[in-house]
């Protein structure tokens, strides 16, 4: 394997469709118990990887290197392998942030809405304490997922760092509610979720 994602169990991801699709390597999902992970990572033949539930902690300790970002987190989701040393990186803010501002946005004044609703292996404490620097209001729903954080929970983590939010019941009514919001306050709106919520939009 060159690339993949390992975690625990992954019926439920859709990184092989999506990296296949638009990428010109192969892309393997990898299930894999806990009592595997040393021999893998001694091993580590691939080139990149991606870690999902519940191995996000427990990989680090078999890195080389650890950014300052999934440090701060206490989790890696991605992981470089170069020169035999292995890289572990946490992904989930940052890109977000680097697609808003390759659309040519700024958090200046923090005039940007954001409408969220996040699964349960995110580390959402971290992208709370992130999003009160881009926002003062979010729109909170639950997705439509086994795995989602309930839309209650999630909103009094955004109230304790300050972030303003009313929650929705479903994906749509969060939608509808957050663009009409945002045309009224003439606000760019930022969407912040999963697969489950573009499928919808």
């Amino acid at each position: 394997m060159e690339y993949g994602c390992i975690g625990k169990k992954l019926s439920h991801s859709f990184s092989k469709i999506i990296h296949n699709e638009l990428a010109d390597y192969e892309y393997e999902l990898i299930e894999i118990d806990e009592n595997e992970l040393e021999d893998f990572f001694e091993k580590a033949d691939f080139k990149a990887i991606n870690v999902t539930i519940p191995y996000k902690k427990d990989v680090i300790k078999y890195l080389d290197f650890v950014d300052s970002a999934a440090e701060e987190i206490g989790a890696v989701n991605t992981i470089s392998n170069r020169g035999n040393r292995l890289y572990g990186y946490n992904t989930d803010f940052g890109g977000l942030k680097m697609l808003i501002e390759k659309q040519g946005l700024t958090f200046k004044n923090k005039k940007v809405l954001v409408m969220t609703g996040l699964l349960k292996d995110k580390d959402y404490f971290y992208i709370a304490k992130k999003l009160k620097e881009i926002t003062e209001f979010a729109v909170i729903f639950t997705p439509e997922n086994p795995r989602a954080l309930d839309k209650n929970d999630y909103a009094q983590i955004l109230n304790e760092q300050g972030v303003e939010t009313v929650t929705q019941d479903t994906i749509k009514d969060a939608y509808n509610y957050a663009v009409s919001l945002a045309k009224e306050k003439n606000m760019p709106l930022v969407i912040l979720g999963s697969l489950y919520t573009y499928a919808y939009i």
